[in-house]
């Protein structure tokens, strides 16, 4: 049986306020992390969940093991989410996940930083050998 399911949850992660979407299908999350800057009113989110739904972009999914859902009583249920919502959110697969995205992006980054220094060392090099060799003969 296929599962699929999607959340959105804003939270507050210093010095920014940030929207997360998970998608879950069958064993597999999906994540995007959305940056707001200062505090979004309700309105502000739901216009951009409106204007930017068809164009979000989701990272590459991450293998979860999802437990066996069991039915829950719908009052407790509600008492968790207050609970959650007061004493802040614990996101820790999205998390992780979400953490991992941004080192792949970090080294990535500084692999092409560290390409672009020596194509210009060499440029450097190559531009410095010109130079002597046009003075040679004098």
């Amino acid at each position: 049986m296929n599962q699929t399911s999607l959340s959105f949850t804003v939270f507050f992660e210093d010095p920014f306020w940030i929207g997360l979407f998970e998608y879950r299908e069958q064993q597999l999350l999906y994540l995007k992390r959305i940056v707001f800057g200062s505090e979004p009113s309700e309105q502000v989110v739901y216009e951009w969940l409106k204007g930017c739904w068809y164009s979000i972009s989701f990272q590459a999914p991450v293998e979860t093991v999802r437990s066996k859902a069991s039915h829950r009583n719908p009052k407790r249920m509600q008492r968790e989410a207050r609970k959650a919502q007061d004493t802040g959110l614990s996101l820790t697969k999205s998390q992780l996940a979400v953490k991992q995205q941004q080192e792949e992006r970090a080294e990535l980054k500084a692999e092409r930083r560290k390409e672009n220094r020596e194509g210009q060392k060499e440029a450097f090099r190559l531009r410095q050998m010109k130079k002597k060799a046009k003075h040679k003969g004098r």
